[in-house]
């Protein structure tokens, strides 16, 4: 097909004309050009549905024309994936339905797009948001410590107590937590765990409910030898997990400091919450099919899934693109389902009398920070404090702060003996208080909402 070369200022563009076939309507050249536009480095994109022809301009220095093809291509290994029955794929054929191919010159790519709806969803989510999601850097860097095979594979440093817990989120594995968390273990045990059917725990085949998150998770501890209360940091999902593990196992919760928390007032507020985050999370959700059928093919094709998960976030160091694709379908879906969806987590405070402190970014789309401030109102125990700028990767883009604020939780138990099992909140009013005073001094105010650590350097 045609090629072309201008200069534009310092930027050479090149215009490169792509022959596309099974197009269906002017809104599949539309999605085309929207979801190719938001690639970085790609300039424009103008599809005639008529000529079944795409014209893109992009800058080579930034994207090359094998990385489109690459990209392509793992959609199309994604999307060929015979359908086994009638679902949100559309009819039941094993020859794979509908589909849209890209060819230009001796190359070609069959982007085997099923269905209309769902191919036009999955190329616009794909191409687009996945490319450039994080605007403050990365700083992340591979933790140090032992492997445990437990009832769930954790990694431990160090040894004493006070004991932390970190737990992560729903797509990624315990190494999510990197190096600048182990100074957590510097002087005291610290456990991070990979949830069940999760990173290394993929063993737990069944159970993904929040009270089965929440009991394997102690029994993992208990079988390390943790017997006393510790302090549990958790990110997204992990905060929900902690949540109700403090529940359960109160014997085992000191305090929580969640970052991100994924707490919604119902499940249509979750829904839709997800679904104005990512398109492709709430495909996920409304279509669970799609996820089922995903998973299947990672299963089938690691070295594959491997690749997609770089490709679907170039942002992120490569071990945690890699795990963002390391579950099972039945973790991922039943999960998701009954512990983010469910929306069930505001009503496990009632029975959590441990303080909690919660981290949102004021950038994170993810998030219901109204309900959030209204859950610190309801209960003494918890408070909410909003860093600005920060999006929902916490952990990665802030590490240093949010090591601060476990380090600050655990110094004020400590100084008040709330670590010890005999002084811990028994739920009762006057201890409610006490802890509350104790470890968020100056409420509600503590710390002021906008008042941040800088963004780690």
């Amino acid at each position: 097909m045609i090629r072309t070369t201008r200069e534009e200022g310092t930027a050479t563009i090149t215009t490169q004309a792509l022959s596309i076939t099974g197009m269906h309507c002017s809104s599949c050249g539309k999605l085309i050009d929207e979801a190719l536009e938001e690639v970085p480095g790609v300039a424009s994109s103008i599809t005639n549905v008529g000529q079944s022809r795409t014209d893109i301009d992009f800058d080579p220095s930034i994207i090359s024309l094998d990385a489109i093809y690459r990209t392509l291509g793992e959609l199309a290994t994604l999307a060929r994936r015979p359908r086994r029955r009638r679902g949100p794929f559309g009819a039941e054929d094993d020859a794979g339905g509908s589909h849209m191919s890209i060819r230009s010159g001796p190359k070609a790519v069959a982007a085997g797009l099923v269905g209309a709806g769902l191919g036009a969803a999955a190329l616009k989510a794909a191409l687009g948001r996945h490319t450039a999601r994080l605007a403050s850097a990365i700083l992340w860097s591979s933790p140090s410590g032992g492997t445990v095979e437990a009832a769930l594979a954790a990694r431990t440093l160090g040894d004493g107590v006070p004991v932390t817990v970190l737990l992560h989120g729903l797509f990624a594995s315990g190494r999510y937590w990197g190096a600048a968390f182990d100074e957590l273990g510097a002087q005291a045990l610290l456990v991070v765990p990979d949830l069940a059917g999760f990173g290394r725990s993929l063993h737990v085949a069944s159970g993904f409910g929040p009270d089965d998150h929440a009991d394997i998770v102690a029994q993992t501890l208990r079988e390390i030898g943790v017997v006393g209360p510790t302090v549990v940091g958790a990110h997204s999902l992990g905060c929900l997990v902690a949540l109700r593990l403090a529940a359960r196992h109160p014997e085992l919760v000191a305090a929580i400091v969640g970052f991100s928390p994924p707490l919604y007032a119902s499940r249509d507020d979750a829904i839709a919450k997800l679904g104005r985050a990512s398109a492709l999370l709430r495909l996920f959700v409304v279509h669970p099919g799609v996820a089922e059928a995903v998973c299947d093919w990672m299963c089938d094709h690691p070295p594959s899934a491997a690749r997609l998960g770089r490709w679907l976030r170039p942002d992120l160091p490569l071990p945690l693109a890699e795990d963002r694709l390391r579950h099972t379908y039945r973790s991922y879906s039943q999960t998701l389902a009954k512990v983010i969806v469910a929306a069930g987590a505001g009503a496990w405070l009632d029975e959590v009398s441990v303080p909690v402190h919660l981290v949102a970014g004021d950038a994170d789309t993810i998030l219901d920070r109204a309900f959030l401030g209204e859950l610190e109102q309801r209960h003494p125990n918890i408070s909410v404090s909003t860093w600005t700028g920060a999006r929902h990767e916490i952990p990665l883009t802030h590490p240093g702060a949010c090591v601060a604020e476990l380090e600050r939780m655990t110094a004020q138990l400590q100084a008040v003996g709330l670590l010890e099992p005999s002084q811990r909140a028994d739920g009762g009013p006057e201890s409610l208080s006490s802890a509350r005073a104790a470890c968020f001094p100056g409420v509600p105010t503590m710390p002021p909402a906008g008042a941040v650590p800088a963004p780690d350097m």
